[in-house]
């Protein structure tokens, strides 16, 4: 999801079960780092082993392994608070040893200052420890190493091998400050052949621009497929980007569109979307046109929605007047630009492109971005949602239909008789222009809306 500072955003995570029997899961949640973290290698020689690990709401029991890799297993702490850590042994010699390592700032090795967090030499290799989450601890997912060994007056080291004993590996999520994926419930059951809607909450109150990254583990009772990961992504930006590229075929010739009504000064210095079906009341306005190559204003609205299909009117999340250049590039006020929006929050986003006298187009699919910068042109071949929703102007350039004199979405004889009939041979600004060349005459009429004529938009809309 994208998201600004200080926001919150509600998305969902659906778990099917396409068997008969019932499915039982947990979730775990694991924040991540762009640390890379190689702990060094440790085992042991099985005789006296760790049997049983309890650390917040990890609870594992096991077997000896020699070495076991638990780090599928694991908890969230907080930085600051305090958790008990009980150890059990599975075959008791009171001369066991015990000790326990978390690598609180995840660089991969268990060295630094506080890292050894139980040490107990002969105390019989079990044991019920508070565990004190370091103020300073790095957030992310880190490692705890327990070490249980045979006959010795210390807990020796995190790394190698010894005669005696066994090495466990477990995850610790280190919370401090970032908390920002919620998931309700984290655990549950779904029936046979039926779904259950997970949630969750995308939070940035109080931090920072940039990329966040977790994996979701959830662990249940499907035979083939114990444990799968889910990654999720919280891209945390006040400002978005926006960079389209769109045809308006009545303006479109010789490879671009012109420029009549910027030169012949019709363009209003106003955003023209006011009125119905748009009723947009943004305040865009210029002084004066801030570039010659500008053909018209368009109107761009997005829309957070799961597919193409399910982008009805009540997913929009913003709108903003526009000018398209000559050569299709959609920017802001300034003439040059992408357009960008403050504060937006979307989990994935398509964009709409409106013109006064063009039918509306929206993306085929959800948009792609780098960063805060997203972008999608809608002049190839099928980059426009639904069957037949542009028209081709050359050889491998598509653009936006023309006739749509009355702007409902639909080329019918209310254009030509609502619009053309009362505006021809006249020049200006007018909605029956549809080559956008200032004037309206036979050309519009016969060019481009008898050939369009029952054509329709294909931007989903209310029903």
């Amino acid at each position: 999801v994208t998201i600004p500072i200080n926001s919150q955003y509600n998305s969902e995570l659906n778990i099917a079960n396409i068997g008969d029997l019932d499915l039982t899961y947990s979730i775990a949640r694991q924040y991540n780092t762009n640390k890379s973290i190689t702990a060094c290698s440790a085992s042991g020689g099985c005789d006296e082993y760790i049997s049983r690990v309890i650390f917040n709401t990890i609870d594992n029991t096991s077997t000896c392994s020699n070495y076991a890799d638990y780090t599928s297993i694991s908890t969230d702490v907080d930085a600051g608070s305090s958790y008990d850590l009980t150890i059990e042994n599975g075959t008791v010699y009171s001369s066991d040893d015990l000790g326990v390592w978390i690598d609180w700032n995840i660089d991969g090795d268990f060295d630094d200052a506080g890292e050894n967090v139980v040490c107990e030499g002969g105390n019989s290799g079990q044991g019920t420890f508070s565990i004190t989450v370091p103020m300073d601890a790095v957030s992310g997912n880190t490692i705890m190493r327990i070490r249980m060994k045979y006959n010795g007056s210390d807990c020796g080291s995190p790394c190698g091998t010894t005669t005696y004993g066994e090495v466990e590996d477990y995850s610790v999520n280190i919370i401090n400050g970032d908390d920002w994926l919620t998931i309700s419930p984290t655990s549950g059951t779904v029936a046979g052949s039926s779904n259950t809607p997970i949630g969750l909450t995308f939070n940035s109150t109080d931090m920072n621009e940039g990329d966040y990254t977790a994996d979701l583990i959830i662990n249940s009772n499907d035979p083939d497929e114990s444990q799968i990961t889910i990654s999720c992504t919280m891209h945390i930006t006040n400002v978005v980007s926006f960079d389209f590229t769109a045809m308006l075929e009545g303006s479109f010739g010789s490879g671009q569109m012109n420029t009549s009504l910027n030169t012949n000064g019709f363009i209003p210095y106003n955003q023209p979307f006011t009125s119905d079906p748009w009723n947009y009341p943004g305040t865009e306005q210029v002084a004066g046109m801030p570039n010659s190559n500008i053909t018209d204003w368009v109107l761009v609205e997005l829309r957070d929605a799961t597919d193409a299909a399910s982008a009805g009117p009540a997913t929009r999340i913003s709108r903003q007047a526009a000018f398209i250049l000559n050569d299709g590039s959609i920017v802001g006020i300034d003439g040059s630009s992408a357009i960008q929006f403050n504060n937006l929050s979307f989990q994935k986003v398509f964009g709409i492109v409106y013109h006064r006298n063009h039918l509306g187009i929206m993306s085929s699919s959800s948009l792609s971005g780098t960063g805060n910068v997203f972008t999608y042109d809608f002049t190839p071949a099928n980059q426009s949602y639904g069957i037949n929703s542009q028209n081709e102007l050359s050889i491998g350039i598509w653009g936006m239909i023309s006739g749509d004199a009355n702007s409902d979405g639909v080329i019918n004889e209310l254009d030509k008789s609502d619009f053309w009939d009362n505006e021809a041979g006249t020049s200006g600004y007018l909605n029956s222009d549809l080559n956008n060349d200032g004037e309206a005459d036979n050309k519009d009429k016969i060019d481009f809306w008898l050939p369009n004529l029952n054509k329709g938009s294909m931007v989903p809309q209310a029903k």
